[in-house]
């Protein structure tokens, strides 16, 4: 079983870049993986994609807890929506952020709050959201999951060539079944 999966670190890039993913840890946690990733569970091939807009870069420090690269940025983007299509397209997108198309029911206060302190912030993360729908269309995964919301939400997310079910996970402190996802691997 993968645990704590997290691509990226969450939303840092500029202090992993270069890097190698790391290995397993001494208690089988999975610590980061670089973007464009790509994973062969079973006959499953997934592709990891991390990254994602803080709403909240207005209340934070610049390079210490918001980054200007902690979205994934354009030429990722068409770097795999190239390579996507044909055999290198992908069953299972593992992604912090959700892609655009996948209906998360946020409420519309919470944002505006945020977009009232830091003019531009909800365009700059639905800008993100956007890049992500992107390459999933260009890649049809029948399985998405991702995190950033905090919020257990269970969707279909439209595709040009199949639907994929969209699983994002909540937020740590609730209970395990809004946390975690246990998939059986085959040997």
């Amino acid at each position: 079983m993968l645990r704590g999966l997290d691509p990226r670190r969450e939303h840092r890039l500029e202090d992993v870049a270069g890097e190698e993913p790391w290995p397993l840890t001494e208690d089988g946690r999975i610590s980061y993986l670089p973007d464009g990733t790509r994973l062969a569970i079973g006959e499953e091939t997934a592709l990891v994609l991390g990254g994602a807009g803080s709403i909240d870069r207005g209340s934070r420090l610049l390079g210490a807890e918001w980054w200007p690269d902690e979205r994934i940025d354009e030429a990722l983007v068409e770097e795999i929506r190239e390579e996507g299509v044909g055999s290198r397209g992908a069953d299972v997108l593992l992604c912090h952020d959700a892609p655009a198309g996948v209906e998360l029911d946020l409420d519309p206060s919470f944002g505006a709050w945020f977009a009232v302190r830091d003019e531009g912030v909800l365009a700059w993360c639905e800008e993100h959201r956007e890049r992500l729908g992107r390459v999933a269309d260009a890649l049809s995964p029948r399985l998405i999951l991702h995190g950033h919301h905090h919020r257990l939400v269970t969707a279909t997310r439209t595709g040009r060539e199949r639907d994929a079910l969209s699983l994002g996970l909540g937020l740590d402190g609730k209970t395990m079944e809004e946390n975690l996802l246990a998939f059986p691997v085959p040997d």
